[in-house]
């Protein structure tokens, strides 16, 4: 330790402020979970990355100080969004490797190479989507894909964030979906001599929610959501006939008006919303393909559809944090 450490145990234990958090995270300094560190005076952050109690996965820490005080933290891990035991280990690393004496010679920023290469965001690789556990690295953001329980008991909410319960059902129609999913665009494209374009994660403003639309699109006029649905269970269908026999899919085909008729209560009706909401667009053209077929659906924004962002948000801090800062 050393003799006169520029962050004192007192601030770690009274921004901690938790005696089971401070306990946990002194454990993990103890059994050498920190793998890296670093820390700047000139703007009082302390960096660092800290291993999952698994030691499989690394979290990223970064702690903020004003006037030798810790003024906040955060953290990639569930938790890090208020405090968690990565941010006590990684304190407790500091206190016990930075001097007072050592800011001035081994704490300088490094200087910059001209020579260095910069990659803007069209040079960086676009990530795999091929691998189905993709869909779980979303760990504090509820993705559009859970919008459809909103309306459901929370034991449901906490399968699928905490589980992953409903995301590796069906894996089998997940890779189908993934598979397909860019034949359906190109598809659509072709047919309506149009260009959908790539998008990444909408968050809502409040940091906690958030949706993936597969893509935008934009004419003369308007703006579009994009959502593609692959169904496993009509693959090799004709979707007019397929979905004049079933009821339980997002659209139906009513032969006596010889369209396709939304169903409001189908689970993806949620997830589409959700979508137009986080965007702030107004429509969505949902397009479903199969071996056989290929249908663009227009939907529109619900209005009402609103106040389900008031119900997860208040699931998100009110019972999903709690939890998970539980013992469970």
């Amino acid at each position: 330790m050393t003799s006169n450490s520029i962050i004192k145990l007192s601030c770690i234990i009274n921004f901690i402020d938790d005696k089971k958090i401070f306990s946990k995270g002194e454990n993990s300094f103890e059994c050498g979970y920190v793998k890296s560190f670093n820390y700047i005076p000139d703007v009082g952050i302390l960096s660092g990355q800290v291993h999952a109690s698994m030691k499989k996965k690394l979290y990223d820490v970064k702690i903020f100080f004003k006037d030798k005080n810790i003024e906040h933290a955060s953290c990639t891990c569930p938790t890090g969004l208020t405090k968690c035991h990565h941010m006590v280990s990684l304190l407790l690393h500091g206190h016990n490797n930075i001097s007072v004496t050592d800011i001035s010679c081994s704490w300088s920023k490094k200087s910059v190479r001209e020579n260095d290469e910069l990659l803007t965001i069209d040079d960086i690789p676009e990530p795999p989507v091929e691998d189905v556990s993709d869909i779980l690295l979303l760990e504090k953001v509820l993705n559009s894909s859970e919008f459809r329980n909103s309306k459901n008991s929370v034991q449901m909410l906490f399968d699928i964030c905490l589980l992953g319960k409903y995301f590796v059902d069906g894996v089998k129609s997940i890779e189908w979906g993934k598979t397909h999913e860019r034949i359906a665009i190109e598809e659509f494209e072709k047919a309506n001599n149009s260009i959908v374009t790539k998008t990444g994660i909408w968050l809502h403003e409040s940091g906690f929610l958030g949706a993936s639309p597969d893509g935008l699109l934009f004419d003369e006029n308007s703006s579009y959501c994009i959502e593609v649905k692959c169904p496993y269970k009509f693959r090799n269908e004709d979707l007019k006939i397929a979905l004049s026999n079933s009821n339980d899919y997002i659209i139906n085909f009513d032969i006596n008006k010889n369209d396709f008729i939304l169903n409001s209560d189908h689970e993806y009706y949620d997830q589409i919303q959700g979508q137009m909401h986080m965007t702030k667009m107004s429509s969505e053209i949902l397009i479903i393909w199969t071996t056989k077929s290929l249908v663009a659906f227009k939907m529109y924004k619900d209005p009402n559809w609103s106040s389900n962002i008031d119900i997860l948000l208040h699931f998100y801090h009110h019972k999903f944090i709690p939890y998970i800062l539980t013992d469970n």
